[in-house]
Protein backbone atom coordinates (compact mmCIF):
# COMPACT_ATOMS: atom_id res chain seq x y z
CA UNK A 1 0.00 0.00 0.00
CA UNK A 2 2.88 2.36 0.83
CA UNK A 3 4.36 1.81 -2.61
CA UNK A 4 1.00 2.35 -4.25
CA UNK A 5 0.60 5.64 -2.40
CA UNK A 6 4.06 6.68 -3.55
CA UNK A 7 3.14 5.84 -7.13
CA UNK A 8 -0.04 7.89 -6.86
CA UNK A 9 1.90 10.81 -5.38
CA UNK A 10 4.40 10.70 -8.22
CA UNK A 11 1.61 10.77 -10.80
CA UNK A 12 -0.07 13.70 -9.05
CA UNK A 13 3.24 15.59 -8.94
CA UNK A 14 3.72 14.83 -12.61
CA UNK A 15 0.30 16.25 -13.46
CA UNK A 16 1.07 19.35 -11.38
CA UNK A 17 4.33 19.73 -13.26
CA UNK A 18 2.32 19.68 -16.47
CA UNK A 19 0.90 23.04 -15.45
CA UNK A 20 4.39 24.40 -16.01
CA UNK A 21 5.23 22.10 -18.89
CA UNK A 22 2.15 20.84 -20.65
CA UNK A 23 3.93 19.41 -23.68
CA UNK A 24 6.34 16.48 -23.32
CA UNK A 25 9.91 17.45 -22.61
CA UNK A 26 12.87 16.54 -24.83
CA UNK A 27 16.47 17.08 -23.78
CA UNK A 28 17.68 17.46 -27.37
CA UNK A 29 15.53 20.53 -28.01
CA UNK A 30 18.17 22.02 -30.31
CA UNK A 31 17.38 19.24 -32.80
CA UNK A 32 13.63 19.84 -32.45
CA UNK A 33 13.41 23.60 -32.87
CA UNK A 34 10.16 23.50 -34.85
CA UNK A 35 8.58 21.60 -31.92
CA UNK A 36 9.60 24.42 -29.58
CA UNK A 37 8.85 27.31 -31.94
CA UNK A 38 6.70 27.09 -35.11
CA UNK A 39 8.72 29.93 -36.68
CA UNK A 40 11.74 27.57 -36.82
CA UNK A 41 9.90 25.33 -39.30
CA UNK A 42 12.01 25.11 -42.44
CA UNK A 43 14.23 28.01 -41.38
CA UNK A 44 17.32 26.04 -42.38
CA UNK A 45 16.13 25.86 -46.00
CA UNK A 46 16.44 22.06 -45.76
CA UNK A 47 13.86 19.31 -45.96
CA UNK A 48 14.02 17.69 -42.52
CA UNK A 49 12.26 14.57 -41.23
CA UNK A 50 12.86 12.72 -38.01
CA UNK A 51 11.90 10.65 -35.00
CA UNK A 52 12.26 11.41 -31.31
CA UNK A 53 11.65 9.02 -28.44
CA UNK A 54 12.04 9.50 -24.70
CA UNK A 55 11.47 7.29 -21.63
CA UNK A 56 11.42 9.55 -18.59
CA UNK A 57 12.19 8.55 -15.01
CA UNK A 58 13.15 4.93 -15.57
CA UNK A 59 12.80 2.92 -12.39
CA UNK A 60 9.43 4.30 -11.30
CA UNK A 61 7.26 1.19 -11.28
CA UNK A 62 3.86 0.06 -10.09
CA UNK A 63 3.30 -2.94 -7.83
CA UNK A 64 2.90 -4.99 -10.99
CA UNK A 65 6.30 -3.85 -12.26
CA UNK A 66 4.93 -1.53 -14.93
CA UNK A 67 6.87 1.60 -15.86
CA UNK A 68 4.80 4.65 -14.88
CA UNK A 69 7.11 7.47 -16.00
CA UNK A 70 6.22 9.46 -19.15
CA UNK A 71 6.94 7.84 -22.51
CA UNK A 72 6.93 10.13 -25.53
CA UNK A 73 7.34 9.37 -29.24
CA UNK A 74 7.27 11.91 -32.06
CA UNK A 75 7.49 11.79 -35.86
CA UNK A 76 7.89 15.07 -37.73
CA UNK A 77 8.73 16.64 -41.08
CA UNK A 78 9.61 20.23 -42.08
CA UNK A 79 9.12 21.10 -45.75
CA UNK A 80 10.39 24.45 -47.16
CA UNK A 81 8.87 26.02 -50.28
CA UNK A 82 11.53 28.23 -51.85
CA UNK A 83 9.28 30.02 -54.32
CA UNK A 84 7.04 31.51 -51.62
CA UNK A 85 9.66 31.84 -48.86
CA UNK A 86 7.50 29.72 -46.58
CA UNK A 87 7.57 26.32 -44.89
CA UNK A 88 5.14 23.66 -43.73
CA UNK A 89 5.66 21.38 -40.76
CA UNK A 90 3.73 18.27 -39.69
CA UNK A 91 4.23 16.28 -36.50
CA UNK A 92 2.53 13.51 -34.56
CA UNK A 93 3.25 13.05 -30.86
CA UNK A 94 2.19 10.20 -28.59
CA UNK A 95 2.63 10.56 -24.84
CA UNK A 96 1.65 8.37 -21.91
CA UNK A 97 1.95 9.16 -18.19
CA UNK A 98 0.61 6.34 -16.04
CA UNK A 99 -3.17 6.19 -16.67
CA UNK A 100 -3.18 9.24 -18.97
CA UNK A 101 -2.71 8.97 -22.73
CA UNK A 102 -2.30 11.88 -25.16
CA UNK A 103 -2.10 12.12 -28.94
CA UNK A 104 -1.10 15.45 -30.49
CA UNK A 105 -1.36 16.29 -34.18
CA UNK A 106 0.31 19.61 -35.04
CA UNK A 107 0.61 21.55 -38.28
CA UNK A 108 3.13 24.41 -38.45
CA UNK A 109 3.36 27.18 -41.01
CA UNK A 110 6.21 29.70 -41.22
CA UNK A 111 7.14 32.64 -43.43
CA UNK A 112 10.75 33.81 -43.74
CA UNK A 113 12.12 37.29 -44.37
CA UNK A 114 15.75 38.00 -45.26
CA UNK A 115 16.42 41.74 -44.94
CA UNK A 116 20.17 41.24 -45.29
CA UNK A 117 22.71 38.66 -46.35
CA UNK A 118 23.40 37.47 -42.82
CA UNK A 119 19.98 37.84 -41.19
CA UNK A 120 16.71 35.93 -41.37
CA UNK A 121 13.47 36.67 -39.50
CA UNK A 122 10.70 34.05 -39.38
CA UNK A 123 7.08 34.22 -38.26
CA UNK A 124 5.21 31.02 -37.49
CA UNK A 125 1.77 29.71 -36.59
CA UNK A 126 0.67 26.29 -35.39
CA UNK A 127 -2.64 24.46 -35.15
CA UNK A 128 -3.00 21.60 -32.65
CA UNK A 129 -5.45 18.75 -32.36
CA UNK A 130 -5.13 17.07 -28.94
CA UNK A 131 -6.84 13.85 -27.86
CA UNK A 132 -6.61 12.75 -24.23
CA UNK A 133 -7.92 9.74 -22.35
CA UNK A 134 -7.68 8.53 -18.76
CA UNK A 135 -8.04 5.03 -17.32
CA UNK A 136 -8.75 5.05 -13.58
CA UNK A 137 -8.26 1.27 -13.42
CA UNK A 138 -4.54 1.90 -13.69
CA UNK A 139 -4.49 3.97 -10.49
CA UNK A 140 -3.25 2.25 -7.31
CA UNK A 141 -5.80 0.94 -4.77
CA UNK A 142 -6.75 3.52 -2.19
CA UNK A 143 -6.24 6.54 -4.43
CA UNK A 144 -9.18 8.98 -4.76
CA UNK A 145 -9.86 7.99 -8.38
CA UNK A 146 -9.14 4.28 -8.20
CA UNK A 147 -11.59 2.29 -10.29
CA UNK A 148 -12.88 5.36 -12.09
CA UNK A 149 -12.65 3.71 -15.47
CA UNK A 150 -13.22 5.66 -18.65
CA UNK A 151 -13.03 3.75 -21.90
CA UNK A 152 -12.99 6.77 -24.19
CA UNK A 153 -11.55 10.26 -24.23
CA UNK A 154 -12.04 13.78 -25.45
CA UNK A 155 -10.33 16.14 -27.84
CA UNK A 156 -9.81 19.81 -28.53
CA UNK A 157 -8.02 22.20 -30.85
CA UNK A 158 -5.70 25.07 -30.06
CA UNK A 159 -3.27 27.53 -31.66
CA UNK A 160 0.32 28.64 -31.24
CA UNK A 161 2.60 31.35 -32.64
CA UNK A 162 6.27 32.28 -32.65
CA UNK A 163 8.99 34.54 -34.00
CA UNK A 164 12.62 33.59 -34.64
CA UNK A 165 15.79 35.42 -35.66
CA UNK A 166 18.76 33.58 -37.16
CA UNK A 167 22.22 34.80 -38.09
CA UNK A 168 24.33 33.16 -40.77
CA UNK A 169 27.05 32.48 -38.23
CA UNK A 170 24.82 30.00 -36.38
CA UNK A 171 23.16 32.18 -33.74
CA UNK A 172 19.41 32.13 -33.17
CA UNK A 173 16.90 33.53 -30.68
CA UNK A 174 13.13 33.22 -30.58
CA UNK A 175 9.99 33.36 -28.49
CA UNK A 176 6.83 31.32 -28.90
CA UNK A 177 3.49 30.69 -27.24
CA UNK A 178 1.14 27.70 -27.33
CA UNK A 179 -2.42 27.02 -26.16
CA UNK A 180 -3.45 30.55 -27.07
CA UNK A 181 -7.13 29.59 -26.92
CA UNK A 182 -6.74 27.79 -23.58
CA UNK A 183 -9.00 24.98 -24.76
CA UNK A 184 -10.60 22.89 -22.01
CA UNK A 185 -10.86 19.14 -22.57
CA UNK A 186 -13.55 17.63 -20.35
CA UNK A 187 -14.88 14.11 -19.96
CA UNK A 188 -16.25 11.86 -17.23
CA UNK A 189 -14.23 12.22 -14.07
CA UNK A 190 -11.38 14.26 -15.56
CA UNK A 191 -10.99 17.87 -16.67
CA UNK A 192 -7.91 19.18 -18.43
CA UNK A 193 -7.24 22.86 -19.11
CA UNK A 194 -4.56 23.90 -21.58
CA UNK A 195 -2.91 26.88 -19.90
CA UNK A 196 -1.00 29.24 -22.17
CA UNK A 197 2.63 28.21 -22.45
CA UNK A 198 5.51 30.56 -23.24
CA UNK A 199 8.97 29.55 -24.43
CA UNK A 200 12.27 31.34 -25.02
CA UNK A 201 14.88 29.62 -27.18
CA UNK A 202 18.43 30.83 -27.88
CA UNK A 203 21.75 29.41 -29.01
CA UNK A 204 24.91 30.18 -30.91
CA UNK A 205 27.98 28.62 -32.53
CA UNK A 206 31.41 29.87 -31.46
CA UNK A 207 34.39 28.69 -33.58
CA UNK A 208 37.33 27.57 -31.44
CA UNK A 209 39.62 25.86 -33.96
CA UNK A 210 39.51 26.12 -37.74
CA UNK A 211 42.14 24.38 -39.86
CA UNK A 212 42.32 21.83 -42.65
CA UNK A 213 42.53 18.95 -40.22
CA UNK A 214 40.35 20.18 -37.38
CA UNK A 215 37.21 22.26 -37.01
CA UNK A 216 36.00 22.72 -33.46
CA UNK A 217 32.98 24.78 -32.40
CA UNK A 218 31.37 25.49 -29.03
CA UNK A 219 27.55 25.30 -29.07
CA UNK A 220 25.75 26.74 -26.02
CA UNK A 221 21.94 26.87 -25.94
CA UNK A 222 19.14 27.82 -23.56
CA UNK A 223 15.45 26.96 -23.29
CA UNK A 224 13.10 28.62 -20.79
CA UNK A 225 9.50 27.45 -20.45
CA UNK A 226 6.70 28.84 -18.31
CA UNK A 227 2.93 29.32 -18.19
CA UNK A 228 0.59 31.97 -16.82
CA UNK A 229 1.16 30.29 -13.46
CA UNK A 230 4.76 31.59 -13.69
CA UNK A 231 6.46 28.28 -12.89
CA UNK A 232 9.59 28.54 -15.07
CA UNK A 233 11.76 25.64 -16.18
CA UNK A 234 15.32 26.19 -17.34
CA UNK A 235 17.30 23.96 -19.67
CA UNK A 236 20.95 24.74 -20.36
CA UNK A 237 23.03 22.78 -22.85
CA UNK A 238 26.58 23.20 -24.10
CA UNK A 239 28.86 21.03 -26.17
CA UNK A 240 31.56 20.70 -28.80
CA UNK A 241 31.04 19.98 -32.50
CA UNK A 242 34.06 18.27 -34.07
CA UNK A 243 34.64 18.39 -37.84
CA UNK A 244 30.87 18.79 -38.36
CA UNK A 245 30.51 15.07 -37.59
CA UNK A 246 30.71 14.44 -33.86
CA UNK A 247 28.97 16.26 -31.03
CA UNK A 248 29.51 15.83 -27.29
CA UNK A 249 27.72 17.93 -24.70
CA UNK A 250 26.30 18.25 -21.23
CA UNK A 251 22.83 19.39 -20.21
CA UNK A 252 21.24 20.69 -17.04
CA UNK A 253 17.58 21.03 -16.20
CA UNK A 254 16.85 23.09 -13.12
CA UNK A 255 15.65 21.04 -10.14
CA UNK A 256 15.31 17.88 -12.22
CA UNK A 257 18.41 16.42 -13.86
CA UNK A 258 21.91 16.64 -15.27
CA UNK A 259 22.93 14.67 -18.31
CA UNK A 260 25.10 13.97 -21.31
CA UNK A 261 24.36 14.33 -25.04
CA UNK A 262 26.17 12.84 -28.03
CA UNK A 263 25.51 13.05 -31.75
CA UNK A 264 26.93 11.53 -34.94
CA UNK A 265 26.43 12.77 -38.52
CA UNK A 266 26.48 10.05 -41.21
CA UNK A 267 25.77 11.63 -44.57
CA UNK A 268 22.31 13.19 -44.41
CA UNK A 269 21.43 11.37 -41.19
CA UNK A 270 22.13 12.48 -37.65
CA UNK A 271 21.73 10.18 -34.66
CA UNK A 272 21.58 11.83 -31.25
CA UNK A 273 21.37 10.17 -27.85
CA UNK A 274 21.11 11.63 -24.38
CA UNK A 275 20.75 10.43 -20.82
CA UNK A 276 19.51 12.54 -17.90
CA UNK A 277 20.40 11.53 -14.36
CA UNK A 278 17.56 12.38 -11.98
CA UNK A 279 18.50 14.85 -9.24
CA UNK A 280 15.00 15.67 -7.94
CA UNK A 281 13.02 13.87 -5.21
CA UNK A 282 11.82 11.41 -7.84
CA UNK A 283 15.21 9.71 -7.45
CA UNK A 284 14.10 8.62 -3.98
CA UNK A 285 11.01 7.11 -5.59
CA UNK A 286 13.16 4.87 -7.77
CA UNK A 287 13.97 6.98 -10.85
CA UNK A 288 17.52 6.58 -12.08
CA UNK A 289 17.37 8.54 -15.31
CA UNK A 290 15.78 9.32 -18.66
CA UNK A 291 17.20 8.05 -21.98
CA UNK A 292 16.35 9.72 -25.28
CA UNK A 293 16.92 9.05 -28.97
CA UNK A 294 16.58 11.52 -31.85
CA UNK A 295 17.15 10.58 -35.50
CA UNK A 296 16.89 13.20 -38.24
CA UNK A 297 17.30 13.14 -42.01
CA UNK A 298 17.97 16.37 -43.88
CA UNK A 299 18.32 17.03 -47.59
CA UNK A 300 19.09 20.11 -49.64
CA UNK A 301 16.53 21.26 -52.13
CA UNK A 302 17.38 20.99 -55.79
CA UNK A 303 16.69 24.70 -56.01
CA UNK A 304 18.35 26.50 -53.10
CA UNK A 305 16.09 29.22 -51.66
CA UNK A 306 17.34 32.67 -52.65
CA UNK A 307 16.38 34.01 -49.21
CA UNK A 308 18.40 31.42 -47.33
CA UNK A 309 22.09 30.71 -47.88
CA UNK A 310 23.17 29.12 -44.63
CA UNK A 311 22.64 25.67 -43.15
CA UNK A 312 21.39 24.47 -39.82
Amino acid sequence: MRKSFLIFSVIVLTCLACSGQQTPYFTQFTELKSYVNPAATGSSGLLVAGFAGRHQWLGLQSNEGQHIGPRSYMIFADIPFADVQSSLGIMTLYDRIGPEESILLRVNGAHHFKPGRYHTFSLGLSADYLYKSFDGNLMPPGSPVAGMAFSGGASGIDLGAGILYRHEGGSYVGISAYNLMQTAIEYTGFNYLNKRQYLFLAGTSIPLVYSRSMQLSFLPSLLIQTTELLIPQYDIQSGLLINDRLYFGITYRYDDSIGAVAGLYVGNIKVGISYDYTTSLLREGGSYGSPELVITYSAKQKKRPAWQDFCY
